[in-house]
């Protein structure tokens, strides 16, 4: 595809995906006297910032003025340190499910499958809200962390997060598992998106097990040693196996050589309270990169039955649930410089929702529209300067800004 034809591509999708009307699900939380620059202005300019991955406000205000006219940093923080998540949450669910109806996240798998991890998305050296946590660190005092849940549809090449929550600062993973989960299941339990819950071995409980089977998702858990009675259990009747079920045919990537064997069993089905475990899951990663070989033991409980997950399924729902973080925490970090560059600690939640929208947008746009070798070997920055290019050759996010003053609002959504 011709540079031009795909600056076309990126231009139609965020017509169509990325104009909101901010004032629709945000108030302005300012005062009526002394604003020079309409709620508008602000948002579209902040928005255009995190859509070109802007590592800073100072950064938003040079965006601003390569546009037409500036609006300084200390406006945009201004704005930025007022507004609440609310709204951003209810439009980041409300896209998700737009995509969903439009059938771009055709699931790859037999099920749908949505991973839940935490992420911490802010380490400083004060306390910036209540949930930072505090922690110690060897040589470099007390440091506040700030970690949230996040949920991400891991089954379709288009990985779009689907929310996220923070975790209280005397909580773990776990323990705001519930909490997160019941709203997960409020605003997309009926649409089809989550048939499985895939969550790492730091959620392993048979608490959250019970709370997503009395929703009817599926789960994948994995297992290990804290769960001492049924690691141990799964150890002693799967450890032993040498025939696997399955296993892949060697892959050769990066100097070095992986497959991966599937050892699977039922005899633990509805073991010790788990009245809802259906099988154990082995999977054996082997690695060889030239004379060096390793090996890699995981175990997985879950509550679906063999049908669905027949083959080499479980080995494509276990690599599924890394999307989580080789793909969307991997790019918060990498393209969004989420856990380095915070735009304001004052207002940590708020910009983490509007990064996360802006990643969703660039994910079904790299997914979905640019799909062909050329583009799928573009790295994720040069699709972002694609995006600038746009927003100031075009004046199309934000629209031109035209002399100070307020004014209302005409995009339409």
């Amino acid at each position: 595809m011709s540079i031009s034809r795909t600056l076309s591509v990126v231009q139609h999708h965020l017509v169509r995906t990325a104009s909101p009307t901010w004032s629709d699900f945000l108030d302005d939380p300012r005062k009526a006297r002394g604003k020079r620059w309409s709620f508008a202005e602000i948002m579209r300019a902040m928005w255009a910032g995190v859509l070109v991955a802007a590592p800073t406000l100072r950064a938003v205000e040079a965006l601003t003025e390569r546009m037409g006219r500036r609006i300084s940093d200390t406006t945009l923080w201004g704005l930025l340190t007022k507004l609440k998540p609310k709204g951003f949450r209810e439009h980041l669910v409300r896209e998700v499910r737009a995509a969903w109806r439009a059938k771009e996240l055709t699931s790859l798998l037999p099920l749908s499958q949505v991973a839940v991890d935490g992420k911490t998305i802010w380490v400083g050296k004060h306390k910036a809200n209540r949930y930072c946590q505090r922690q110690e660190h060897d040589g470099m005092g007390v440091r506040y962390h700030m970690r949230m849940l996040r949920a991400t549809y891991v089954s379709s090449p288009t990985q779009l997060c689907l929310g996220q929550a923070p975790i209280p600062a005397r909580q773990n993973d776990m323990s705001s598992f519930h909490d997160f989960f019941t709203w997960l299941v409020k605003q997309y339990g009926r649409s089809g998106i989550m048939q499985v819950i895939s969550v790492d071995a730091g959620f392993a409980s048979k608490k959250n097990a019970d709370q997503i089977d009395e929703a009817e998702p599926g789960y994948l858990i994995a297992l290990k040693s804290p769960q001492h009675e049924l690691y141990t259990e799964a150890v002693r009747l799967l450890g032993g196996k040498q025939k696997p079920d399955v296993q892949t045919p060697w892959e050769h990537t990066s100097g070095k050589r992986i497959r991966r064997l599937l050892f699977r069993t039922e005899e633990m089905a509805g073991w010790n309270g788990w009245t809802h475990l259906r099988q154990v899951w082995r999977v054996r990663q082997e690695t060889e990169r030239g004379d060096t070989a390793t090996v890699e033991e995981r175990y997985f409980l879950t509550n679906v039955t063999v049908g669905p997950t027949k083959g080499d399924v479980p080995l494509h729902m276990v690599r599924a649930h890394w999307g989580i973080e080789n793909g969307n925490n991997w790019t918060m970090d990498v393209v969004w410089n989420e856990d380095d560059c915070p735009w304001a600690s004052a207002a940590l939640e708020v910009v983490s929702w509007m990064r996360l929208l802006a990643m969703n947008v660039v994910m079904r746009l790299r997914t979905r529209h640019l799909r062909s070798e050329g583009n799928r070997s573009r790295p994720w920055k040069v699709l972002l300067r694609f995006i600038e290019d746009i927003v100031i050759r075009t004046n199309l996010l934000p629209r031109a800004l035209g002399p100070p003053g307020i004014v209302e609002e005409t995009v339409n959504a």
